[in-house]
Formats: structure tokens, C-alpha cells, sequence
């Protein structure tokens, strides 16, 4: 099984914004739009 596969994509409160799940690493990760700087 590819670990593409194990990932959930989970929606957050925050527009533009997510929690990949990864549960072969138990743990959420917070990703989203990145503003630029400059």
C-alpha cells in the first residue's frame, strides 16, 4: 500500500486551509496557503 493511500485530508475551520492525517506517523499535519513575505 502506497502511503498516498494511508493519508486522510481532513477540513479545518480556516479557509484554504487543512489537517493531513498521516497514521503511519500518527500525526496531524497543518497545512494552507502560505502568504509571501516582502
Amino acid at each position: 500500500m502506497r502511503i498516498v493511500d494511508k493519508i486522510k485530508i481532513l477540513p479545518t475551520p480556516y479557509e484554504g486551509h487543512y489537517h493531513l492525517y498521516i497514521p503511519s506517523s500518527k500525526k496531524y499535519v497543518l497545512v494552507g496557503k502560505q502568504e509571501k513575505s516582502g
